[in-house]
């Protein structure tokens, strides 16, 4: 069975953990379904087998999803754009899989519910498997995923952005389990959907990811230095949680700017959800 899943992108965000329930776990938060993701394809097997990009893996929020799961497989994962970036890549390669395990057998929602379990578990992200089961620039308004969370759409006419990453990753775990980050990003990410709440537009929601990423200070030297630069042609901001930085406007422009530092491409919002490529002949 092959699958695919969309990635998602946060562009600021307020940790919400603490629930006893998984499925009440999860963030608040403002950002996008995005058109590149993960093809995932999940093979019978003896034993447990993870291949990432071509390469074989320990230790995989899909290993991790057979583990739960009690299933042993070859799975086989092809991601867009690379893990560590906040390009959402880890969930896209969990909901992908769990499509792939399930497809037939359990319902959508309990496809998502265990990627979603799986991501709050490895701590690789809080928000992104809700946000690609809904799809489009999503406003995470109640944390965790159906029926208890809930999130909204914002319709905009915006067709490409542009995106940038450097080479030094950001692991989402280092960040969303250290202490100081934690009580910086809560305070932060609440004032940020308060402030978004009162003017939904994608300008706006624009600045007040800026702002939200110079409180939380996970940027370095040379990513501040570029998002200077690019206000020069348009809207940009941080990627929560990566290295990286998405932006709109004068694309062109900004792409030659990109190009200069780093890794660039090209992305459009994907208001489908995650589907089954082809089943097994």
């Amino acid at each position: 069975m092959i699958a695919f899943s969309p990635g998602s992108i946060t562009l600021f965000f307020s940790i919400r953990d603490r629930h006893r329930d998984v499925i009440r776990k999860g963030s608040l938060g403002v950002g996008m379904v995005i058109d590149k993701g993960a093809i995932t394809k999940v093979e019978k097997s003896t034993q447990i087998e993870v291949i990432v990009n071509g390469r074989k893996m320990d230790n995989t929020i899909q290993e991790s999803m057979l583990r739960m799961t009690g299933i042993r497989a070859r799975i086989t994962t092809e991601t867009h754009l690379p893990i560590a970036q906040g390009f959402g890549m880890s969930a896209a390669a969990a909901v992908s899989t769990s499509l792939s395990l399930f497809y037939g057998e359990r319902s959508f929602y309990e496809c998502i519910y265990l990627a979603h379990r799986a991501e709050i578990e490895k701590g690789s992200g809080l928000g992104d498997v809700a946000s690609i089961s809904r799809g489009g620039f999503t406003i995470r308004l109640r944390e965790g995923i159906p029926p208890y969370g809930f999130i909204d759409k914002l319709m905009i006419d915006r067709e490409e952005f542009v995106i940038l990453w450097l080479d030094e990753p950001i692991e989402t775990k280092s960040v969303i389990r250290e202490q100081e980050f934690r009580k910086r990003i809560i305070k932060a990410g609440d004032e940020a959907m308060e402030h978004f709440l009162r003017e939904r537009t994608l300008r706006n929601a624009f600045r007040v990811a800026r702002r939200f990423s110079r409180q939380v200070s996970l940027a370095g030297p040379q990513l501040n230095e570029i998002m200077e630069k690019a206000l020069n042609f348009g809207e940009v901001s941080q990627i929560m949680i990566g290295n990286s930085l998405i932006a709109y406007g004068d694309n062109n422009s900004l792409e030659k700017l990109f190009e200069v530092y780093g890794n660039v491409m090209r992305i459009k919002i994907y208001d489908s959800g995650p589907g089954i490529i082809r089943e097994n002949i």
